[in-house]
Order: structure tokens, then sequence, then C-alpha cells
């Protein structure tokens, strides 16, 4: 066996030339085995990738699933704000009824969300970070309509005209709805409950935050209903 780049002749099955050293044979691969290697690694990338991600309903591995992305399009505005209308007139009275007619400029919001899509049973749920977002999204809207829904019941409270029973009534049920379904959707679209689903500090941070922001908003809208009345 002869050194490839100084010549100087060796022993049959050495690795390195006995004068510069250099290393005497490369072993080469050949061009379908390289593209099988280069597969392989791809796959091993991919299955790496989803190593987090299983099935909920027939618990088959990453390497089955297959994200998607959809997108959420809302247009709202355009019209009477209802809602603004309603606080307005807490606050300000009859008077405050035209505040329905402010920001009522048309609004486009587009919304991203991650869903997986199982090749075997061919379910879809939604990854764990679009669950948490999609739930926040909730949580501030169910603070804004038990602020409403608080403050009308304190408000009814003072007004002898209205029918206190029936106020509270509809707005504890309102009230109630909203929080409730937020951790059911999520169980519902992710497939696992908020336990499996979460992480333990994630679920102790998730469920203080849920707590905080439903007991602020019931507070805050009893004591502006309280403020109207003077």
């Amino acid at each position: 066996m002869y050194c490839r780049l100084c010549g100087t002749k060796n022993i049959d099955g050495a690795a390195f030339c006995k004068k510069c050293g250099k290393q005497l044979s490369v072993i080469e691969q050949p061009a379908d085995q390289e593209a099988q290697t280069a597969q392989s690694t791809h796959q091993i990338t991919v299955s790496q990738g989803n190593s987090n991600i299983f099935c909920p309903y027939c618990h088959a591995g990453g390497e089955n699933c297959h994200p998607v992305v959809k997108t959420d399009i809302k247009t709202s505005g355009g019209g009477y704000g209802f809602w603004n209308g309603c606080c307005g007139f807490i606050l300000l009275g009859p008077v405050g009824l035209l505040c329905g007619a402010c920001g009522s400029s048309v609004k486009t919001k587009v919304r991203n969300e991650t869903w997986w899509v199982c090749q075997k049973c061919g379910k879809e749920f939604i990854s764990k970070q679009s669950a948490i977002e999609r739930a926040n999204l909730s949580m501030r809207t169910a603070a804004i309509y038990s602020l409403l829904g608080s403050s009308a019941v304190s408000y009814s409270f003072g007004d002898s005209e209205v029918n206190s029973f029936w106020v509270v009534a509809i707005a504890v049920l309102v009230i109630a709805g909203l929080w409730g379904s937020i951790p059911m959707t999520m169980t519902e679209s992710s497939g696992l409950p908020i336990d499996q689903l979460l992480t333990p500090e994630e679920e102790s941070s998730f469920r203080t935050r849920f707590t905080l922001l439903c007991v602020v908003s019931i507070l805050g809208g009893l004591l502006l209903g309280i403020a109207a009345l003077g």
C-alpha cells in the first residue's frame, strides 16, 4: 500500500503512513448509501422535533402527527357598540348610551393556531401553546362580561324599579357559564385534561391567573355599580 501523498510504501492494512503520518485509506460510502443515511438523519430530526407530541386519542407517536396552521379572521365594529352603550349607561345614566356610537370603526383581527392531525386515527388536536393563548383570550373576554354583569347586579339593588332577582340570576348564569367553559374548551380542543396538558408550574400559574381575573372582574364590577348609584 502506497501513501497517496508522499508515495512511501507501507504494509497492507496500515491506517497511517509511516513517513508523513497521513491517513492512508478513506472509507467512502456509495451514493445510494449516502442518500439513505441523509434520509435516516432527516427522519430522526423530524421524530425528535415531534418527540413531545402524541395523539391524545389513539396515543400515536409524534412521527404520525403533522402540524396544520389554522387562521381565524374576525371582523368587528361598523355599528352601534352595545356593550359600550351599557357601560356608558351604568356610569353616566341615559346620556351614556351615546358611548355606543364611539369607536364603531371596522376592525379585523387575524389569529393563527397550530393544530396537529393524527395520521392513524384522523383526529385533530390543538397544540399546548395555542390552547394557552386561546384560554388567555377567553379569560379576558370573560373578565369584561363579568365586569359588566356584576355592575348591573349592584346597580339593580339600588334601583327600586328594577327586578333585582332576574338581573342577579341572569348575571350569575352568564358569568358562571363563561368562566366554566374555559377549562372545558381547553380539554376538548387538546384532548387532554389540564393536569396532563400543562406542567405543574404551568398549571399553578394558569389557575392563579384564572382565579385572580375572575375575582377582580366581579369585585370591580360591583364597585362600579355602587359608584354609579352615587
